[in-house]
């Protein structure tokens, strides 16, 4: 009988069990019940809004404007109250309906389109022959039909000193990875770059390796699977590697590869302390132990100009201490491991360019590259190869004065900031480009090698969203705008003002902000470009068909406008709340959000009210 007890008392138990489980899980359920329909209750804030919205199709004469409208409309969620937060209330929905992870891929990929139709268009188009987009458009032809002889690649690692059997000793590592991330966008463990300003005083920047990221995810899931195996085996046959030395090669990257992973985690549980001001020699003695400093800086000296004065008081910028910290615990690991090393960072090498030689060596996720992704990728290489020659793809719009009102946001920042000017027109010199060559591995290693002769002539002084690419601000200079900054839905010379300063004006005063020598926040570089956004659109004079005037106040311009704003960083995955806190906190803490959406005194509690007018210079 005590069995048979037992069984019984066990299955009572059980049964409790799933009892609890049971109706914890209804509870839950009614509870979300209940605040769905609490929050659903809360619609004066929709009525009002879908009366905007209407009121702006009512009076818009245009189908780009309509789109918009109905775009902004499917992405708001009407159970929400912007009084309490602006991101849940205009992003709502986006998540639900995105076709893209965030508004700004949507915008890239709608670019990526536009520069693909021009490639295909370029022999049976209308407009004249022009030697630079001629020039642009055989450069993107040539990748994208890429049948390169992959000896080219093995003769550039071989140069670069990262093949197993032409390694060049101690601490070439660095000095290699280093010359990769500069001169070569290669960024196998960090992202650096040197800015050298004025006086030849050099800035270093280190910042997570994307590259690195995507790698440690991809091995992650598809490490120990046969066809990573397989895919590293033809690796290392294309990079010269005989049969006899195979096996050992491949047992020794597996074992380096999962090690590395292994590393990279134990240092990321560290805590961060978030962005470092310091020189090398401090980077050296406190976070880079396993790295001296005469490592630093001949491994730096060796990409840098002779003129610039490099040196242990040099200036480092680190964006996170974590990365410094897991390339110290890299190179700890990695000491007696030289030839483990070269192998890893040959094979790192290939991941990120080996598709130049022809996409069916790519090993990038998912190892065998579509035609769409191919494309993508190729457009993408272009783009930063060429700079502002890959405007010439693009159809030149004539300045109109939407795009001028919206330049004029400059001076609100800094009247000597220089001359910026738009995307559309921009023109480069036809003979600064190195010649066309038929392997376009070959045409990247030109532009590569002739990196410091373009920068010099102008071609990269770009002003993109997150930065200048690849140099300095120096004041005087000209720079051109980005086309994405003015591209649809940030803006069109047929949407309403507000749309087009809470858009392409926030984005391009928090491009000029971010340049700041000074130590400012993200935070409040998002807060004064919002602000700085508002002001111009209410000191802007009206657009010549009136369509400044035709909502019914100025606080239905504002509501438009502080909508279109969050609307412009709407992000499905929104890792670490970066663009909830890029809507939420910078609108609302201004004393026009209130009054736009009727919220009362406790939204100061939240966010105190900024001053209308803020200091901008930088």
């Amino acid at each position: 009988m005590m069995p048979r007890t037992s069984l019984l008392i066990g299955v009572r138990k059980a049964a409790t069990f799933v009892a609890i489980l049971l109706g914890a899980a209804m509870l839950i359920k009614f509870m979300t019940f209940a605040d769905e329909t609490l929050a659903s209750r809360h619609t004066h804030v929709f009525v009002r809004d879908s009366q905007l919205l209407s009121t702006l199709r009512a009076v818009c004469d245009s189908h780009v404007c309509q789109r918009y409208s109905w775009e902004l409309q499917a992405s708001l969620d009407v159970s929400r109250n912007p009084c309490h937060s602006l991101y849940d209330f205009v992003c709502g929905r986006w998540r639900r309906a995105a076709t893209a992870p965030s508004v700004r891929e949507s915008a890239e990929n709608r670019l990526l389109t536009q520069a693909m139709l021009s490639v295909v268009t370029a022999n049976s188009s209308d407009r004249a022959p022009d030697v630079v987009s001629e020039t642009v458009t055989g450069l993107v032809r040539s990748c994208l039909h890429a049948r390169g002889d992959p000896s080219e690649l093995v003769g550039f690692l071989s140069r670069r000193g990262i093949l197993p059997y032409k390694w060049r000793g101690p601490y070439g590592v660095l000095k290699n990875l280093v010359d990769l991330s500069v001169n070569w966008d290669i960024h196998v463990w960090f992202d650096l770059s040197i800015a050298v300003q004025d006086t030849a005083t050099p800035i270093v920047h280190i910042r997570t390796s994307a590259a690195f990221e995507e790698w440690i995810k991809v091995f992650k899931k598809m490490g120990r699977t046969e066809k990573y195996k397989r895919n590293l085996e033809n690796t290392f046959r294309l990079l010269g590697l005989r049969n006899e030395h195979l096996t050992a090669a491949l047992h020794r990257a597996s074992i380096m590869n999962t090690l590395v992973s292994a590393v990279l985690r134990s240092a990321r549980r560290a805590p961060d302390s978030g962005p470092l001001a310091l020189n090398i020699g401090q980077i050296a003695a406190t976070l880079t132990p396993a790295v001296p400093a005469t490592a630093w800086l001949g491994a730096l000296r060796a990409v840098v100009s002779s003129l610039a004065n490099i040196s242990e008081e040099t200036f480092v910028h680190v964006k996170s201490s974590r990365v410094l910290r897991a390339l110290n615990s890299l190179f700890e690991f990695g000491k007696n491991r030289q030839e483990h090393l070269a192998e890893h960072i040959a094979y790192r090498t290939f991941v990120e360019i080996g598709w130049m030689v022809d996409e069916r060596n790519s090993t990038m996720r998912p190892f065998q590259l579509s035609p769409e992704n191919l494309e993508t990728r190729c457009l993408r290489a272009v783009e930063k190869m060429a700079g502002r020659a890959w405007y010439s793809l693009f159809p030149a719009l004539p300045r109109e004065r939407p795009q001028r009102d919206v330049l004029t946001l400059v001076q609100f920042i800094n009247a000597s900031a220089g001359n910026i000017g738009g995307p559309y027109g921009a023109s480069v010199p036809a003979d600064v480009l190195p010649p066309f060559q038929p392997s376009f591995f070959a045409n990247w290693v030109a532009y590569r090698e002739a990196k410091r002769d373009l920068e010099s002539s102008g071609i990269y002084d770009i002003l993109r969203i997150d930065r200048v690419e690849d140099r300095s601000w120096q004041r005087g200079q000209n720079w051109t705008v980005e086309p994405l900054i003015f591209s649809y839905p940030f803006f069109h010379t047929q949407l309403h003002p507000a749309v087009n300063f809470a858009g392409a004006g926030r984005l391009l005063a928090r491009a000029l902000l971010s340049l700041s020598p000074a130590n400012v926040s993200a935070q409040e570089i998002e807060e004064k470009a919002v602000a700085a956004a508002l002001r111009a659109l209410h000191e802007s004079p009206e657009t010549p068909d009136g369509r400044a005037a035709a909502l019914p106040n100025t606080t239905a311009v504002d509501e438009l406008f502080f909508m279109a704003s969050c609307y412009a960083v709407c992000d499905t995955e929104d890792i670490g709340h970066t663009a909830r806190n890029m809507c939420d906190g910078p609108a609302m803490r201004l004393r026009s959000y209130a009054a736009a959406f009727g919220c009362k005194p406790p939204l100061e509690k939240m966010f105190p009210p900024q001053e209308t007018y803020i200091d901008f210079r930088i």
